[in-house]
């Protein structure tokens, strides 16, 4: 009897052990995979952050110094606290609950020395919220040193918001958000896609929650385009220029890195992979796509801006126009750095708003206007002090 109780306890035990072995091989996976939810796509996956899973950082709930790579390349990113053009700088801080993020307050800066993007082309997905956009900043960067300490050369970037190049001093190339990136507690995800590396029309896409900017691409300077480089290194957070260069104050939730520029049917896969993962059910550019039609006009000169002779003003002129409910005008300069934004109610009865310039004379600035986050119309406008 005591022979049998015993060999009853052995396979009770070895029972529960093999129970154990197969909840830790099948079952941890399966839950493991539910709270990481891979992509859809994975081919040319080189870098891939994931706030959701929280074992990916090392010192999480305080202080994130080091942010796994879930792609299984290898590339994590370390925290900078060191150098001293980095004076001030603190880690970035995971914060966990139903979307958990990782939390930038302007002085923090993640990277890795080594690229993940060594070629011409690629394709990034990054879903921030919180961004304080009263400041230039940069939520995505890899750049070559050029042997100056500075990564601004030969640079793939995110900044403002927009998608860039940035091949050497001054030298840019551009394609605008044709949407605004929300703050408060919207989660926007920006998709940046460099095609061909070149100095085209067709070299960036540029995509906000999987809707397609169809705004002009523009350059400043005389930018040659990128070159095939592998000294490049990855920026999360700001870029580096004399240390800390545009940083970012916001949150970032997760980070999607291709080393090719995706299809746009694998563009569409990934966007609508992310809108559902974070319940994003609105896209900021068609919101209201009737908003020109439910006041009965066309989205074309809906405004007129002109100077105020003898002043630093300008005065922009909707009295040909249906005032739209709602709509505001935004003022940027050509980088994305926002200089003034205005609600429409405030016009005067004659249908006019001054602004003031005094700051940008002789330099150009892009005038919009906006109706829950659609661009209907935007114009560039040189103030020229009379």
């Amino acid at each position: 009897m005591q022979e049998r109780k015993e060999n009853q306890i052995k396979f009770d035990k070895n029972s529960h052990m093999k129970n154990l072995i197969i909840c830790f091989l099948f079952v941890l996976p399966i839950c493991k995979s539910l709270i990481a939810q891979a992509p859809p796509i994975t081919s040319g996956l080189v870098l891939r952050l994931d706030a959701a899973v929280a074992t990916s950082f090392h010192n999480n709930g305080a202080n994130a110094s080091v942010w796994d790579d879930l792609s299984g390349s290898g590339n994590h990113v370390t925290s900078l606290l060191t150098g001293s053009a980095l004076t001030g700088a603190i880690n970035p801080t995971w914060v966990g609950g139903t979307n958990p993020y990782l939390n930038f307050s302007g002085s923090s800066i993640m990277s890795r020395s080594s690229s993940v993007l060594n070629g011409t082309v690629g394709s990034v997905f990054i879903v921030s919220s919180d961004v304080n956009k009263g400041a230039d900043y940069a939520m995505f960067a890899v750049g070559d040193d050029g042997g100056s300490g500075n990564y601004t050369y030969n640079e793939f970037c995110i900044v403002n918001g927009n998608t860039c190049t940035h091949t050497a001093p001054s030298n840019w190339i551009w394609r605008q958000a044709q949407c605004i990136v929300p703050t408060l507690s919207s989660k926007t995800i920006i998709s940046s896609i460099w095609n061909n590396g070149g100095v085209t029309s067709t070299a960036l896409d540029h995509f906000i929650n999987g809707v397609k900017s169809t705004n002009t691409f523009t350059t400043t300077g005389s930018p040659t385009g990128l070159t095939a480089s592998a000294n490049r290194s990855v920026f999360i957070g700001s870029r580096i220029y004399n240390g800390f260069h545009q940083p970012l104050s916001g949150r970032i939730y997760e980070v999607l890195v291709y080393n090719r520029a995706l299809t746009a049917a694998e563009i569409t896969s990934v966007n609508n992979f992310l809108k559902t993962k974070y319940a994003i059910n609105y896209n900021t550019c068609n919101t209201s796509i009737n908003a020109i039609s439910e006041a009965g006009q066309d989205a074309k000169d809906l405004f007129q801006i002109s100077a105020i002779p003898g002043s630093n003003q300008a005065t922009i002129d909707f009295s040909a126009s249906q005032v739209i409910q709602g709509a505001s005008i935004r003022i940027t300069d050509l980088m994305g750095k926002e200089i003034d934004q205005v609600e429409i109610e405030s016009a005067t009865e004659e249908g006019q708003i001054k602004v003031d310039l005094k700051d940008y004379n002789n330099q150009v600035v892009l005038v919009s206007i906006l109706h829950r986050g659609l661009m209907l119309e935007s114009k560039k406008f040189v103030m020229i002090n009379n």
